[in-house]
């Protein structure tokens, strides 16, 4: 291979690898608020009209949310701790195993959220099963589905002629 080649491969990689952190850091700030929340509900006065079912939920609501955190942060401790990266590329394929592996917790801990905060808007109601259920669904969907499907893939395939 040439030095060329090897210069460019290694821009490449370095350009890979920076993508891929400043795609962490989008997820980082939603993450992290929805976890400020959830530590704020129990020091509410309301948290003492939960029934211990729902306190139960809330303490899984939050590990999950805590656990989607530390995946989303991991990359960028991997990063600081391993530098320099001798292997760039597969580190992004690493980190990105590990952030969608977070996206699990974080489908969690979103869902069981609105279902604890529908409990308390709308006690002794079925609301709050219809309103996770909903969302999980939408979730899903747009989380798994539409990119598993790539339909940004076929959007752009009607719009040009091709098939």
């Amino acid at each position: 291979m040439s030095e060329a080649g090897s210069k460019e491969e290694a821009a490449q990689a370095e350009t890979n690898i920076q993508t891929f952190l400043q795609e962490v850091r989008t997820v980082l700030p939603g993450t992290q608020l929805l976890g400020a929340f959830l530590l704020t509900v129990p020091f509410q006065a309301r948290y003492e009209t939960l029934a211990p079912s729902e306190r139960i939920v809330l303490f899984v609501t939050f590990i999950a949310n805590l656990v989607a955190l530390a995946a989303f942060l991991l990359p960028a401790v991997y990063h600081r701790v391993a530098a320099p990266m001798r292997e760039k590329n597969k580190f992004v394929v690493l980190g990105t195993w590990v952030v969608l592996a977070g996206f699990v917790p974080l489908f969690v801990s979103t869902i069981l959220t609105v279902h604890v905060l529908a409990s308390m808007v709308f006690p002794d109601s079925s609301i709050p099963l219809v309103t996770s259920l909903v969302l999980g669904l939408l979730l899903f969907f747009g989380w798994a589905v539409v990119p598993m499907l790539r339909l940004h893939e076929r959007i752009g395939a009607r719009r040009s002629g091709l098939k």
